[in-house]
């Protein structure tokens, strides 16, 4: 049987991209990593412990700035619809988000 195509599977290798901000904050661990061998005597050795809270603050703060523009969409898209196309539309919108 033939099955329908959902458009935005097309779009998948696109999202799963790494995205410039995500290259730049695997740049900023690196380079906080090698900081931390140049600094820490004794951790290439395994006798002193690395400043993981560090690099997790890296992480964290690069996944924060990456979400605000998927939630800004998430919260404006389903006002944008209600009042530009209508409540028929904006039920059709939240529909098709739930089911898919």
């Amino acid at each position: 049987p033939k099955l329908p195509i959902n458009a935005l599977s097309l779009y998948q290798p696109h999202t799963n991209a790494p995205s410039p901000k995500q290259i730049k904050a695997a740049g900023a661990i690196i380079v906080e990593v090698r900081r931390q061998f140049a600094e820490i005597d004794g951790l290439r050795e395994g006798t002193a412990e690395a400043d993981s809270d560090r690099c997790v603050a890296i992480s964290t703060q690069s996944s924060v700035e990456e979400m605000i523009l998927p939630g800004l969409y998430a919260v404006l898209s389903p006002l944008t619809v209600g009042y530009l196309i209508g409540p028929k539309a904006l039920t059709g919108m939240l529909g098709g988000s739930v089911a898919s």
